[in-house]
C-alpha cells in the first residue's frame, strides 16, 4: 500500500511537467482504455490509438456545436470534453462507427434517432414561441 502511494506521487510530478501534447496524447489514449473496458463483452470493439487520432477534428471542436474541446482541470467529464460516440449504438466501438462529438451533443444524442431528436427539437421550439408570446 505504501509502494504504491509512492508510485502516484511520482507519477503526479512526472505530469505536473508534461507539454500540452503529451497530455492530450494521454488523454486520448485513456478515453480508448475506458472504452475499451466498459465495452468488454458487450459491444465490439477495435479502435486504435491512430485510428482515433485519424478521426480527431483539425479544429479540435464539436461537429456538431463547433465549440472547442475543452477539458475539465481534473479531467472529469464536462460538457466541452471530447467524447467518442458510436454512429449506430449496436455496430459498437468499432472503426467507421465512431466519431468525436462534445460530451454535451454525447448526452443528448444518448441512444435517440435522429427523428427523436427532431422531435425533441420541434417541441421545445414550439414551447419557446409559446412563452414568447404570452
Amino acid at each position: 500500500e505504501e509502494r504504491k502511494k509512492e508510485c502516484r506521487q511520482v507519477s503526479r510530478k512526472a505530469r505536473a511537467n508534461w507539454t500540452e501534447e503529451q497530455k492530450e496524447r494521454a488523454a486520448r489514449r485513456a478515453t480508448i482504455n475506458g472504452i475499451r473496458y466498459r465495452a468488454k463483452n458487450r459491444v465490439p470493439f477495435n479502435l486504435t490509438l491512430d485510428y482515433i487520432n485519424e478521426i480527431w477534428p483539425d479544429d479540435n471542436k464539436c461537429r456538431v456545436f463547433g465549440i472547442p474541446f475543452v477539458r475539465d482541470a481534473n479531467w472529469a467529464a464536462s460538457p466541452t470534453s471530447p467524447a467518442i460516440d458510436r454512429i449506430e449504438p449496436a455496430k459498437g466501438y468499432t472503426i467507421g462507427n465512431v466519431q468525436v462529438i462534445s460530451t454535451r451533443a454525447n448526452s443528448i444524442k444518448s441512444d435517440a434517432t435522429a427523428a427523436e431528436v427532431m422531435m425533441v427539437a420541434q417541441y421545445l421550439l414550439k414551447k419557446e414561441r409559446e412563452r414568447a408570446s404570452t
